[in-house]
């Protein structure tokens, strides 16, 4: 079988499944992204607060490292969600 035929079959079966295809590598992305962020965030609570003991700049840090969390794991839920619903 060729490339292009398994292409054409591969798409005629996600046809039911297009919303799914996309949301999960989106949200696997975004979730990444969160997740590649929080050692920055944390190397600037250690150079920036802790070092010059500045505790609102750590307490501001730490609300935005909450914010990454949160944020991953409603991405993470999602993703596995749009996953899921392919696989069924």
């Amino acid at each position: 079988m060729k490339k292009k035929d398994f292409m054409k079959k591969l798409l005629y079966f996600m046809k039911d499944y297009k919303k799914e295809s996309v949301l999960a590598p989106l949200f696997k992305m975004l979730e990444a992204f969160f997740e590649l962020f929080v050692p920055l965030v944390v190397a600037s609570i250690i150079d920036d607060g802790i070092v010059p003991k500045d505790s609102e700049h750590i307490i501001r840090m730490c609300l935005l490292l909450d914010m990454f969390y949160y944020r991953t794991v409603f991405c993470g839920k999602v993703c596995c969600w749009s996953g899921n619903r392919d696989s069924l």
